[in-house]
């Protein structure tokens, strides 16, 4: 009778933590939405970021653009080509047949850096 017992107290206690986890994602959703321009339309898709353990920010020349950004624990080590990083490799040097990693996914988006493969620098584009 004690396993029965011991067992409805381990899914109270499971059923608790999942209500405080969805609290949190709610809370968070709510204030990106007060604190931002983002439209409530795009809550699933905020959702789906944080669940990622990812954040949101406002990027673009105007900043009425979102993006879910990722944080790279590689960020600023050497390299010679996106393979070798968890993100991009990436420059801001014209000829340069060596890079570093990105720091995050928003940072090979900004204008003047170039991505890496295989030492060479591909084509750049700068997108708003």
């Amino acid at each position: 009778m004690s396993f029965i017992t011991q067992g409805k107290t381990n899914l109270k206690y499971i059923l608790s933590f999942v209500v405080i986890i969805l609290v949190i994602l709610v809370v968070r959703i709510i204030f990106s939405y007060f604190f931002t321009d983002m439209p409530i339309a795009q809550a699933p898709w905020m959702l789906n970021c944080f669940l990622k353990g990812e954040h949101l920010e406002q990027m673009g020349m105007n900043r009425n653009n979102f993006a879910c950004v990722a944080h790279y624990s590689d960020g600023g080590e050497s390299c010679t080509d996106s393979n070798q990083c968890k993100g991009r490799c990436i420059t801001d040097k014209p000829k340069a047949t060596e890079g570093f990693c990105a720091h995050d996914s928003k940072e090979p988006f900004v204008c003047g850096y170039g991505e890496l493969k295989d030492g060479k620098i591909l084509p750049l584009i700068c997108v708003d």
